[in-house]
């Protein structure tokens, strides 16, 4: 049976083929780089056994279906670079096995989903180029494989969490180009692996920066 179906890099367009739901056996599918349009299909729903779905740089359009929280057994999820439109649903925080999710680039809006703490698993957390608003939650602290959180450009505001600070995994933090305010957690002098910190382009943040002048392991971005 088939498991596997990569046609990223190439030139198909049109809509993905509801027809692709019928076949249970797959595990992986990537149809990233391509012209495709419409919709993620309902039928899709169907492949239980789906572990990774990459459908980055299409011309995909319509909202994130909430049948994503079905797939229990994805591992990657990847929808950057389309024209998807409206909020993060609630379900996908019921994918537990989820260890990396990529909505960057699109249009996507609404509050980042403090579910999305129930995923255990996730190790890359990009919600890049969109339009989310609210504040960064402090729930995110509750992910402990957690190494990659980028939200660069989007409407964020209120202040950092401290919480987020706490986070020993991470590698990678990208805040830039938001509307955050207030003080640099001290938290943020902690981080013990962290390589990559952007927190350019906010609208008033303060505090020292001494701390983080003091590891040779940061590199500060300058968007």
């Amino acid at each position: 049976p088939l498991i596997f179906q990569n046609l990223s890099y190439n030139n198909f367009v049109g809509a993905i083929p509801e027809e692709i739901g019928n076949i249970s056996s797959l595990t992986e599918i990537i149809f990233g780089y391509n012209n495709l349009t419409g919709t993620i299909p309902l039928e899709l729903s169907q492949l239980q056994k789906l572990e990774v779905f990459e459908l980055f740089h299409n011309n995909l359009s319509g909202t994130l279906p909430s049948f994503l929280g079905n797939l229990t057994s994805l591992c990657r999820l990847d929808i950057s670079s389309n024209d998807i439109v409206g909020t993060i649903p609630e379900e996908v925080s019921l994918i537990s096995s989820l260890y990396a999710m990529n909505f960057g680039t699109n249009r996507m809006a609404g509050k980042i989903p403090h579910e999305l703490s129930q995923l255990k698993m996730l190790e890359s957390l990009e919600l890049f180029d969109n339009n989310f608003v609210g504040t960064l939650p402090s729930s995110l602290g509750q992910l402990p494989r957690l190494t990659k959180i980028d939200v660069y450009s989007n409407n964020i505001e209120g202040t950092i969490p401290e919480e987020i600070g706490l986070m020993s995994n991470l590698t990678y933090v990208n805040f830039g180009k938001n509307a955050l305010t207030g003080t640099i957690p001290q938290e943020f002098c902690n981080f013990p692996i962290l390589e990559t910190l952007n927190l350019s382009e906010n609208n008033n943040l303060q505090g020292s920066l001494q701390c983080l002048c003091d590891t040779d392991t940061n590199e500060m971005l300058r968007e």
